[in-house]
């Protein structure tokens, strides 16, 4: 967690459905720890949040709700892999 105030810190969190007008930013970091680059888009990796995702900041990936408190964190059309050993964040406001 980034920032537990973002709605005070230029974040129009009503804007973006939140309960209460309230949000929070958050960074989610890739790394692949593997020996060899991951190039395909056929992945994805599911997670538990009970805060709805409102917004993810980096367009290689998109985040969907899934049900209950599941989201779906997987590549998009822009992702264009990442090598080995190498780290990728993903901003989000949830």
């Amino acid at each position: 967690v980034l920032d537990n105030h973002a709605a005070l810190n230029g974040v129009d969190c009503a804007a973006l459905g939140a309960d209460w007008a309230s949000c929070n930013k958050a960074v989610i970091t890739l790394t692949n720890h593997s020996h060899q680059a991951v190039t395909s888009h056929d992945w994805a990796i599911y997670f538990p949040s009970i805060r709805q995702i409102l917004r993810t900041d980096n367009p290689a990936f998109t985040i969907t709700h899934v049900t209950g408190d599941l989201h779906k964190l997987e590549p998009t059309e822009k992702f264009t892999g990442f090598a080995a050993g190498q780290s990728v964040d993903i901003p989000i406001v949830n």
